[in-house]
């Protein structure tokens, strides 16, 4: 967790004191990076949005302009800042640090509380969870081809989910997203105080609890359904649903929800703008490039114990099942169909085939017909559920893209944690019988894991991105300036202009 914690503040330093000699950063680490730097600042200056137009009823000094629960996280970290004489571009990575600290530990207690016996190995896995997207980016660039045109085209479903930050597998690519890491922190330890406060019967655990996973969502209102969906799965795992434990966790999180979506109201412009942004399903493709050594070690746990769930648990996942078995064969279908399997069109083949894979759960739930009672109760039968179900709810844009208002995509940050534990029992009955390919298994994760580390953190997030030979467009766009755009832009006098991206931020 310390080594993870660190990593976020060194990118920063390295953006800023080891820039290639024909760049100049520009002040900002990713696009959304000015955004977070004016939140920290809003304190001070008046609530001031430079993306208010002139048409603004509320002109460009309103607490109404950022009026996001989560940017309060900012304002805290820039009023440290400005207490410490420290600047705001190296005080964000300080919070975004400490950030996936909180996050990390949260997760490891998460995970020793539902699967004890598997949680060190488990965590392990989690934090290096790296995908194919590093190794074959260092090839490439030992080749020669890393700093091309069609290489970048080519790439990008390589890189998307393993190698630029985002809400994807790998806890290292989320740790730029402090809006994310903190409420995910809130919302796991919140989880795991309300397992033990079940086991210990404790109201005042269960309190805490309770205020855990109310700032959670409302610090970030998507967080909310899936932490109440893990939560079910879990009550569930024994054979019923003791309801008066779902409202336990329910309400808290419908609160927060609740009094998330009144304060976003309040600048519905932003809401809108926000969501039409991240309308999106997890591409398939990119997400098997991404998790390839997990689902290769949680694959046939996920197969031999998913017949052995209790009766209700086990028809959702054999509808998961289906639709996901429908859905693939659908999916690459269509991109053999239309030659689009190499240049990548996730995106569109989902849009088409998903409608028609709903026929997949009707299979699925006749094929668990077919099958007799389960008499074994697995420890973690449950969390073979939650890797199913949310991988097909991610990959999901039924209503040809309806589905896609909710935002499916950001499901991935909840996939990493099941497939890593399944992963670790998968490699402990190996381990069983044949240790050296317990330890081969366990070695590939590291080897795919390290190298989409270090590409990640040193080349699309740092300065690498720039070092000729090993650019890559799909990565750093704001970070560094050309000098002579720089030399250009400080002759600028006062006042407002019109300018493209990525210089309207870099302004």
């Amino acid at each position: 967790c310390a080594f993870f914690a660190l990593l976020q503040p060194l990118t920063h330093a390295l953006v800023l004191y080891c820039a290639p000699a024909e760049v100049v950063p520009t002040g900002l680490h990713k696009p959304d990076s000015a955004i977070f730097l004016h939140t920290m600042r809003m304190f001070e200056t008046g609530f001031y949005s430079p993306y208010a137009t002139c048409q603004s009823p509320l002109g460009d000094h309103s607490a109404r302009l950022l009026t996001t629960p989560f940017y309060i996280l900012y304002a805290i970290a820039g009023a440290c800042g400005s207490l410490l004489r420290v600047g705001d571009f190296t005080m964000l990575g300080i919070a975004n640090g400490f950030g996936a600290a909180c996050y990390l530990l949260a997760v490891y207690h998460f995970m020793f509380t539902i699967l004890p016996r598997h949680a060190g190995r488990a965590f392990t896995l989690f934090v290096f969870s790296g995908g194919l997207g590093g190794l074959l980016y260092i090839a490439c660039a030992a080749l020669g081809t890393a700093d091309t045109t069609s290489f970048s085209v080519w790439f990008y479903r390589f890189a998307i989910y393993d190698l630029v930050e985002g809400t994807n597998l790998a806890p290292y690519l989320l740790m730029p997203r402090l809006y994310y890491t903190l409420p995910l922190a809130l919302g796991f330890a919140g989880l795991t105080t309300c397992i033990v406060s079940w086991r210990v019967q404790c109201s005042v655990h269960l309190a805490y609890a309770q205020g855990l996973l109310f700032v959670c969502a409302a610090l970030n209102a998507r967080l909310g359904p899936p932490l109440g969906g893990i939560a079910l799965l879990y009550l569930a795992q024994r054979g019923g649903i003791p309801w008066r434990r779902v409202l336990h966790v329910a309400a808290p999180l419908v609160g927060g929800v609740v009094c998330a979506s009144l304060i976003m109201r309040l600048n519905p412009g932003f809401v809108d703008n926000a969501y039409a942004a991240v309308r999106q399903q997890m591409w398939l493709t990119s997400f098997v490039s991404a998790g390839f050594p997990l689902l290769i070690l949680a694959g046939p746990a996920i197969a031999r114990d998913v017949g052995s769930l209790p009766r209700g648990l086990r028809a959702l996942s054999f509808g998961g099942i289906g639709f996901l078995a429908l859905f693939t064969t659908l999916f690459f279908a269509y991109q053999t169909y239309y030659g689009t399997l190499f240049t990548g069109a996730d995106h569109a083949a989902s849009v088409r085939v998903s409608d028609l894979s709903l026929a997949g759960i009707g299979l699925g739930l006749i094929w668990h017909a077919g099958r007799g009672p389960s008499r074994v109760n697995l420890e973690h039968g449950w969390i073979v559920v939650w890797a199913i179900v949310f991988t097909a709810v991610a990959v999901s844009a039924f209503g040809q893209g309806w589905f896609l208002r909710y935002s499916p995509q950001r499901l991935m940050v909840f996939l990493g944690i099941p497939l890593s534990l399944l992963a670790a029992e998968s490699l402990s009955r190996i381990a069983e019988a044949r240790r050296r390919l317990a330890a081969a298994c366990t070695a590939l994760v590291f080897v795919c894991g390290l190298p989409s580390l270090l590409v990640s953190t040193l080349v699309f997030q740092g300065p690498l991105g720039m070092q000729r030979g090993l650019a890559s467009d799909i990565g750093m766009h704001v970070a560094y300036l050309a000098r002579a755009d720089a030399a250009c832009l400080e002759q600028l006098g006062p006042g407002v202009v019109a300018a493209p991206w990525p210089y309207n931020d870099i302004l």
